[in-house]
């Protein structure tokens, strides 16, 4: 193996530092209460953007239910309001949460009670004049949305491109207001629910858990605050730090991949991106932890064992 000078090794040690102190930040900061990928996802271009997408459904499903195309005043007469079907699955969803608490008796009694009330001030939500005369203006933009797509067909101008991404901002945008009026009403219901729960013994925290809707927007957030948090301070300590730059690196490439520069996104990021996973592939190609980190440590002894039967092995027999 080719000998590195000490001002290599200490380049590549400031180097795994530093990035893994980058990804233990970013990783603390998506701790915080109200970090979602949502934006970035819904964001996505390039030939991957529909997969992306489909990880954020919204609430019940409510951007898949009020997204849907439709061209204002020429509605069906007997099409059902998308109103309706929202709310049936607001109701099976808070149902399945009152099953996971698996609470009977008079406390069971109680949240399905309270269940009933909030589902009575959802419904008076969902039949505001305002809400319907906004949901008509994203059904239609989404139908203009559709229309800008089959006239660009398969290969897109980039002034086309442009103009679909923007589309489906508004499209995205139109719909926040009203969702996050109900993550409140939502988020009033959960919290009175786990109380109730709570006093019947099942701990606050576990019950919030079981209320909530599991989705696949959820389990995204997990996965991307936990690789991040961990591919940092396994980093930063140099631990398992191949894997973790393997990792890391394969994590911007997604990145990439949601903003692929060939579809018009703007060049600067692609260059960060592009920056760091090189820099990833550096450190997991020379394993950088044997220096100043804890593979260092943890390796000494298997290293110095092999070399010492490698010296052995090279002796002359007498």
């Amino acid at each position: 193996m080719t000998r590195l000078t000490t001002f290599a090794i200490v380049s590549l040690v400031a180097l795994r530092l530093l990035t893994g102190w980058h990804f233990y930040n970013e990783g603390v900061k998506k701790l915080e209460p109200g970090f979602s990928s949502a934006g970035f996802l819904r964001a996505a271009r390039g030939p991957l953007a529909p997969l992306f997408h489909s990880m954020v459904q919204g609430p019940y499903g409510a951007y898949d239910i009020f997204s849907e195309p439709h061209e204002l005043g020429v509605r069906p007469a007997d099409d059902p309001k998308p109103t309706d079907a929202w709310f049936q699955n607001i109701q099976a969803g808070w149902t399945k949460g009152l099953e996971r608490l698996r609470i009977g008796g008079e406390a069971g009694e109680q949240l399905a009670a309270l269940r009933d009330s909030h589902l009575e001030q959802v419904k008076r939500y969902l039949k505001e004049e305002e809400l319907t005369k906004s949901i008509d203006e994203i059904q239609h933009e989404a139908w203009r949305l559709e229309q800008m797509k089959d006239e660009a067909g398969a290969s897109p101008a980039p002034f086309q491109r442009d103009l679909i991404a923007e589309k489906e901002s508004e499209v995205w945008g139109l719909m926040q207001p009203w969702v996050k009026t109900f993550e409140g009403l939502e988020a009033d219901y959960i919290e009175e629910a786990s109380a109730l729960a709570n006093e019947a013994g099942l701990g606050a925290t576990k019950a919030k858990a079981a209320l909530a809707e599991p989705t696949t927007l959820g389990r995204v957030d997990k996965i991307v605050t936990w690789t991040v948090l961990i591919c940092g301070v396994c980093l930063f300590l140099g631990f398992a730090t191949r894997i973790a730059a393997v990792v890391a690196a394969g994590f911007l490439f997604s990145l990439v991949m949601m903003q692929p520069p060939w579809a018009g996104v703007e060049i600067k990021e692609f260059f960060f991106w592009a920056i760091e996973i090189a820099a990833f592939l550096v450190i997991a190609a020379l394993g950088a932890g044997r220096w100043a980190g804890l593979d260092g440590l943890l390796f000494a002894g298997r290293n110095t064992g092999a070399g010492a039967a490698s010296s052995a092995a090279a002796k002359p027999a007498a």
